[in-house]
């Protein structure tokens, strides 16, 4: 795994990209990491960690703690932001209950890894293990590329060559939106996306699923509602009062429900978050951003607004450039705004909690067998009508179902929002906004499994958001929602 090998030593894509258009890489790439074997890899303006046989390569702003085992020996690296299971902040390093020779190590690291929440990813490099865990919907991405050996969080940082295109996807599509890259697939016909809740094994480059469990609940009685989300009320409020004590925290407020449900349940430490914001640049936003600035008109906090101002042609090249020409986003229009934003504050936001609102389902989806078009058109894959392509990604769809233990496949709709579209689409997008980490406080796999246990046709017909809001701000319903 050491060898020195000169076809390693040469510059990324991303290097090269960075030097051609005359940009400072250590900067644009500040908050991304590569993997590699070959100890002579170098990264302009980064710092470099070996253990084991592997080189953990990383940009300045991203937090990178030891993993230790019971007897304080370094088995791993944990990058980015997490929470234990109580919402105590993961500190100085986090320690695994067992010791690196013991038989139930691994079932250690996994069970721990499984309980924690934020914007994190679990590199495990021992003589036995060698392994990588993303966290619920790997918000810090895993692209590997099996034939150099190298992982990192996007595309132009694990090859050394041009794309070589994937025909799958047409790159035109993914740039624009009309189609979503999904599968574990990558622009590159060579290169792939670990998926969430899957382990990376580096030894041989395959992924094996860590979660949900065989025994994970994944369904509730009717009568038993309340009480999930009295607990998704209780521990959400309990991670927002410690991303908000722990660090230089701004937010995003609009006439949404997301955002609504963190206010309320930050109530007791709004005084703490520095900023309170909206960025405008179309209708819908800018009806948010009145809605938002009406709320915290109420609750007697100052409001910011970030107008729009054109990106340049070299600010949306910067970004498809971090972003390892994953995907488009709408909020690329706020692309100027969204680099003003304050430096090195982490930004909460309410994604993922849609989960609650049921928002992958249609009222005629909400129960009977899994209709696998419905499946593969909520990935965003399909070029135009699914039915007329239902040849092109059938297969990948069931192979990725069958993964799913028997709970988890009456929820395949909820499951793949997680794991297909939500990494290849937020994920890469706050990778790509290197001045600060966005983090979902519902980025939790026990939330996840708090929300999705409800049966759909609840989540889908009653507003449930009510109930987490008139449990901890009441207030705060007397505004309208857009």
């Amino acid at each position: 795994m050491n060898s020195q090998s000169p076809s390693h030593s040469i510059p990324c894509l991303a290097q090269i990209k960075a030097q051609a258009s005359d940009r400072d890489f250590a900067e644009l790439f500040r908050n991304q990491y590569v993997l590699d074997p070959h100890s002579n890899v170098r990264f302009p303006g980064w710092s470099s960690k070996s253990l084991n046989g592997w080189t953990l390569h990383h940009g300045f702003a991203l937090r990178v703690l030891e993993i230790l085992d019971k007897n304080k020996t370094q088995v791993g690296f944990l990058l980015g932001h997490a929470l234990y299971a109580d919402s105590g902040l993961v500190r100085d390093c986090l320690t695994i209950t067992s010791g690196i020779e013991d038989a139930g190590f691994w079932p250690s690291v996994e069970a721990q890894i499984s309980e924690l929440s934020g914007r994190y990813l679990a590199i495990i490099v021992t003589p036995r293990f060698q392994r990588i865990l993303p966290d619920p919907v790997s918000d810090i991405p895993v692209i590997y590329n099996p034939e150099m050996s190298r992982v990192g969080s996007s595309l132009g940082l694990v090859l050394t060559r041009p794309i070589r295109r994937n025909p799958l996807f047409d790159p035109r599509n993914v740039l624009t939106g009309k189609q979503t890259l999904s599968f574990g697939q990558t622009l590159d016909n060579e290169v792939f996306r670990c998926l969430p809740n899957h382990f990376l094994d580096l030894s041989d480059f395959s992924s094996h699923r860590f979660w949900p469990r065989e025994d994970t609940v994944l369904t509730v009685a009717p009568r038993r509602v309340r009480r999930n989300i009295v607990e998704i009320t209780e521990r959400l409020s309990a991670h927002m009062a410690s991303w908000i004590s722990e660090f230089k925290c701004a937010m995003p407020v609009t006439g949404g429900k997301d955002s609504r449900a963190l206010l309320a349940c930050s109530q007791e430490h709004l005084g703490e978050i520095t900023q309170f914001f909206a960025h405008r640049f179309n209708n819908n936003t800018r009806r948010d951003a009145i809605t938002g600035q009406q709320i915290m008109a109420e609750l007697g906090y100052p409001f910011e607004h970030y107008f729009r101002r054109d990106a340049s042609l070299r600010q949306r090249a910067d970004m498809r450039l971090k972003m390892g020409w994953s995907g488009y986003r709408g909020e690329l229009g706020a692309l100027h705004a969204l680099e003003s934003y304050p430096e090195d504050y982490i930004i909460l936001r309410g994604n993922i909690m849609e989960l609650i609102r049921a928002n992958q389902y249609r009222g005629d989806r909400l129960h009977g067998e899994v209709h696998i078009a419905h499946g593969i058109r909520r990935t965003g894959a399909p070029e135009g009508e699914v039915h007329r392509e239902i040849g092109k990604w059938q297969d990948l769809y069931m192979a990725w179902y069958d993964t799913l233990p028997s709970a988890a496949q009456a929820r395949p709709y909820d499951f793949g929002f997680i794991e297909h579209l939500l990494p290849n689409t937020q994920a890469s997008y706050f990778t790509a906004m290197h001045r600060g980490p966005f983090i979902n406080p519902f980025n939790d796999r026990r939330l996840i499994q708090l929300a999705i246990s409800i049966p759909p046709d609840i989540r889908y017909r009653k507003n449930l958001y009510e109930e987490i809001i008139l449990r901890r701000a009441p207030d705060l319903m007397n505004i309208p929602f857009n």
